[in-house]
């Protein structure tokens, strides 16, 4: 069935029901171990922005649960696409986005600096 879902429905269905259903969860690691979790990364560009600005630390969360990754080596191949998204965005939200972002995914350890640094490092290799 989840293999004949088209479009992000892989995403929306882990997104909601993975943390709260132990089942669907369970579903997830046996059943799309390998392929979703390809499919997974190839979404990062797309579902890291959307958390970032809807301040979804839960989604942030079982993301990196699920990748067996750490919040911040997830983010920091991203951060062009994140910060991009959050350019975009009216004057006022841009504070909360890197508020979110340096609280918490980076646990306060890095600057704004450091996290625009990183990003230019990625997209200028």
């Amino acid at each position: 069935l989840l293999h004949t879902l088209g479009g992000s429905t892989h995403h929306r269905l882990f997104e909601r029901f993975s943390r709260r259903n132990h089942r669907v969860m369970s579903l997830c690691h046996l059943l799309l171990r390998g392929p979703l979790k390809t499919r997974v990364r190839a979404l990062l560009p797309s579902l890291l922005p959307a958390a970032v600005l809807q301040a979804r630390s839960q989604t942030v969360e079982e993301l990196c649960a699920f990748l067996e990754e750490s919040a911040p080596s997830l983010f920091t191949p991203q951060l062009p696409y994140i910060l991009s998204a959050v350019a975009q965005q009216p004057a006022a939200r841009v504070p909360e986005a890197f508020r979110f972002i340096l609280g918490r995914v980076y646990s306060n350890q890095m600057s704004i600096a450091n996290i625009c640094d990183a990003s230019l490092g990625k997209a200028l290799v």
